[in-house]
């Protein structure tokens, strides 16, 4: 199958890790389905890899000119995988089976990527910014992934206001919580 190619440029000399691998399917509970990279073996007996948690990574999906990426490697069985949700997949070209090309490092487990206007929202009102560093690392992934899903710049800059809006009045969005039966 065919690699993924992107636009942007990125120098992939600063990542220590490189890895190209097939995009599978993981079925986790019976139920639910995702689209995987496996860590390939090899990988996976060294360390920070070897000692089978969850690790933080930042890198470059795409090869040379790539897309950027912060994600998590996680772990199901004893192996380590990254999971592609179906629009960054499709921003790549991607379908299952193809090969994915992957540079990254491991990065602090409490690393946020935030985007520049959420930034320079926290940046002009320092309530806000107080606000944001009593969140946990997973809730300020959360809220940063609602601003940077927006594709306008304009939209994005509105959108980190709302949300910080939202958490000043104590009304952390997210996802709504399913119910367990």
């Amino acid at each position: 199958m065919a690699a993924v190619r992107g636009a942007r440029k990125t120098s992939l000399e600063v990542y220590p890790y490189a890895v190209t691998a097939e995009l599978e399917e993981l079925e986790i509970g019976g139920t639910m389905r995702y689209w995987v990279v496996f860590l390939p073996a090899k990988l996976q007996k060294k360390a920070p890899f070897a000692a089978k948690k969850k690790l933080r990574m930042r890198g470059v999906v795409g090869g040379p000119g790539g897309k950027p990426v912060s994600m998590a490697w996680q772990v199901s069985r004893d192996r380590h995988y990254v999971m592609f949700g179906r629009a960054l997949a499709r921003s790549l070209g991607l379908a299952l089976g193809y090969s994915v090309d992957i540079a990254f490092d491991v990065v602090d487990p409490d690393d946020v990527d935030v985007p520049e206007e959420l930034r320079e929202a926290l940046d002009q009102e320092p309530d806000w910014e107080k606000l944001w560093s009593a969140l946990t690392p997973g809730k300020q992934r959360g809220l940063a992934h609602m601003v940077r899903s927006v594709e306008s710049p304009e939209l994005r800059a509105q959108r980190a206001v709302d949300v910080m809006r939202a958490v000043e009045a104590g009304n952390v969005p997210g996802p709504p919580r399913r119910r367990r039966e």
